[in-house]
């Protein structure tokens, strides 16, 4: 397990997208209150996030149905990253599975941080690197 800092993870996770593969995401299961709108959240496998000494996070949208809780997933491409002043930042997602909706993902994706912002009223900032 590595703990590293944000500048260190997102600048291994962003260096070259042709590694995204080598990230595993194991879906959580969470309790409902926590979801913000959103039916998939998962972990980064293997790296930890100092902020708060958990996993760092990934948001899965883009999916009609919740994935099987534990299930690991490949990397296929960063959307963005929902950056929180507290360090604890959302990387938000696609895997390699199908039924992926682009529509879907970016509604499901503005509704977490809508919903998130209420809930913790954190600073925050939306940094899109692809499209959805």
């Amino acid at each position: 397990m590595k703990t590293l800092t944000q500048d260190l993870f997102l600048e291994k996770l962003l260096k070259d997208k042709k590694n995204f593969k080598q990230f595993i995401l194991k879906i959580e299961d969470r309790n409902p209150d926590w979801n913000y709108g959103l039916h998939n959240h998962a972990e980064f496998v293997n790296y930890m996030n100092p902020h708060d000494n958990y996993l760092w996070d990934a948001l899965i949208p883009g999916y009609k149905n919740k994935i099987k809780p534990n299930a690991l997933y490949k990397l296929q491409n960063v959307i963005g990253i929902y950056m929180l002043k507290n360090g604890n930042h959302k990387i938000v997602c696609k895997i390699y599975k199908k039924g992926y909706n682009s529509k879907q993902a970016e509604k499901e994706t503005h509704t977490y941080m809508k919903r998130y912002y209420k809930k913790h009223n954190l600073k925050h900032a939306w940094i899109q690197i692809s499209s959805f």
